[in-house]
Order: structure tokens, then sequence, then C-alpha cells
């Protein structure tokens, strides 16, 4: 396992490689000789790992060799971007304003395409008495990680109830939790709720939840973005990266048609690189609540970019430069 990998998996990442496509350093150290690829095991994503477990995106690197990284979150793929220990990431909205806002004169990134809009829900516990966003006041909430797309979520929705985040009576406090972990808690009711992706949500309903919010509903038409494809702007024009931005966009227009191949494809795919996905029929139905575009909804990137901006999280940015 690489450095990053063993990092990774000590904090509760999953920190997975494809063995058979992993470069060596010395490679790595060869201009254009390997393509590192981070994302993250969610149906959101379901294009990309269809393109990497068929195989076909190997063949369309070569020879250059891929290497591929799984992440918990989004934030770590957005750390393992602008570290370049990844050259193309898969990565909610969230964490690339954030970072877009902080630092993106320093690292600028670029957004290659558009991958999922949808697919995320906030799911309480079995049993809960919490029937809108206030009644969580006081309670626990769990994310997969602050500064994530979900987390800006729960707080946007949090701050148009009046409810603040904090660890006090009349707050709600935020957990850090990986998605699998949030929803073992959930099911053991040591939570009120946590604002997932899928097919963790929907795995959470199958475990008693109850799904509280499909964030679908709270933007117009349904549509918003929920996994870009990005990679650092001085990478932009490298053929290999134009490569798989050819590749992983076919992916994505083929799962629009086709979404249960490409919902079969990456079901396999996490399984044969050691990642649970599972049971079969909690990932096929969230595969339901998901829509896959190459559009990357920009106006909706820039709402969340106002709305991380609003929360306090970041200073003002223009997100439109993320397009350029």
């Amino acid at each position: 396992m690489t450095t990053l990998g063993r990092r990774e998996l000590s904090r509760g990442a999953l920190g997975v490689a494809l063995s058979s496509l992993v470069a060596t350093p010395a490679c790595r150290r060869g201009a254009g000789a390997t393509l590192t690829v981070g994302a993250l095991a969610n149906v959101t994503h379901a294009p990309v790992l269809a393109a990497i477990g068929s195989g076909e995106l190997a063949r369309a690197l070569a020879p250059a060799q891929l290497e591929v990284r799984l992440f918990r979150s989004g934030p770590r793929v957005m750390e393992a971007l602008v570290s370049g220990a990844v050259d193309v990431g898969v990565l909610g909205p969230g964490p690339l304003v954030i970072h877009h806002a902080r630092r993106g004169r320093r690292a600028p990134l670029a957004v290659l395409s558009g991958v999922s809009s949808g697919g995320a829900s906030l799911v309480t516990a079995p049993g809960s008495a919490v029937r809108t966003i206030t009644d969580l006041r006081g309670l626990r909430v769990a994310v997969t990680q602050v500064g994530s797309t979900q987390d800006i979520s729960l707080r946007h929705a949090c701050a148009q109830a009046s409810l603040p985040v904090a660890r006090t009576r009349d707050g709600v406090s935020v957990d850090v939790l990986p998605a699998s972990v949030a929803v073992l808690e959930l099911g053991r009711r040591h939570l009120a709720a946590a604002w997932l992706a899928e097919p963790w949500a929907t795995r959470a309903v199958h475990a008693g939840g109850t799904r509280l919010v499909d964030e679908r509903t709270l933007w117009p038409g349904g549509r918003f973005a929920t996994a870009l494809l990005v990679c650092g702007r001085h990478a932009a024009e490298r053929r290999d990266v134009g490569r798989a931005r050819e590749v992983l966009g076919a992916h994505v227009s083929r799962a629009a048609r086709e979404p249960a191949a490409v919902a079969a494809e990456s079901f396999a795919a996490l399984a044969s690189l050691g990642v649970s996905p599972g049971p079969r029929a909690a990932y096929d139905e969230a595969l339901a609540r998901v829509d896959f575009t190459t559009d990357p909804l920009a106006s909706t990137v820039a709402e969340i970019a106002r709305r991380a901006y609003a929360l306090g999280l970041v200073p003002a940015a223009d997100a439109s430069t993320l397009f350029t």
C-alpha cells in the first residue's frame, strides 16, 4: 500500500488502490507517466467507478499508467488534489468552493466536467420524533467531513431554521463520521440524523431510518451539482488529463442513458477493490435518486459558494472562474 493509502486508512478513509494499475514512485516522476484519479465509493461517482473497473480508462490512457485512490470524503480528495497526490479528482462542490475562496490563487483548480446531480438526503434515526429541521435542536447530526457539500447543506438548513450549529442545549451538534459509521450509529439511535450522499442515505433508510429531506426538493427543478470532475489548472492541458476527461465524460453520458448497466459495473468495481458496496437492492434504489450529467450546473456551484460565505466559512469569491 502507498504512503497515502496508509495515511488515509489510519484516518478511517478507504485508502484503496487498484493494485494492478498502481505505478512505482519512479514511474510517477516521469512527466505524464502516471495519471492518479481520486474518488469516493458513492453512487454519485458511479460512472467514474465503472470506467475504472471496466479497464476502459486504463486502456485509453496507455502507455501512461492509471493509479486510483478512494477516499472517505470530498475534502480528503481536495487535500490530495492540492498536494499533487492525485491529478484528477471527483468530489462535491462544497470542498471545491471552500478551497477556491481560501487558497484558489495559490493553487487554482479547474472543473473539467459535471458528473452527477442529486443523491443526498437527511435521514433520521429509527423511531425518531424529528419531523422538521427545527426538531433537531439540541441533537446530534452527522456528516462525513466539515466542509463537505452535505456539511454546508446541513448548516444552511439550520441557518434557515434559525438553529445555531453548536454543542449546546439549543444548538445542533455536528459529528464527523465516515458514512458507514454514521449509518451504524443511526441504526443504534446514537445520532438523531445524518446528511449523507448515496448510497449511504438509502442504506440508512434500509436500516430503519426515515428520509426527512431529499435534497432535490430544496433546489429549483430538483437539480444541483453533487459530483464534479476537477484537476489542477496546471494539469488541464495534459494529454492524459484530456483523454481521461473524454472517457469519463462518455461514461457519464452513458450513465444517463443506461443507469442500470452503469450501476452493475460500478457495483462490481467496488467489490473488486475490496470495498463493500452494501446490499445490491439499496445500491440500485439509491441510483434512482441520482441524475448523471456532464453539465457542472455552475449556477448551483455558485449558490453553494454564496452559502459557504453567508455561513462565515469562507471569504466571498467568484466561483465562475472555476469554469474558465
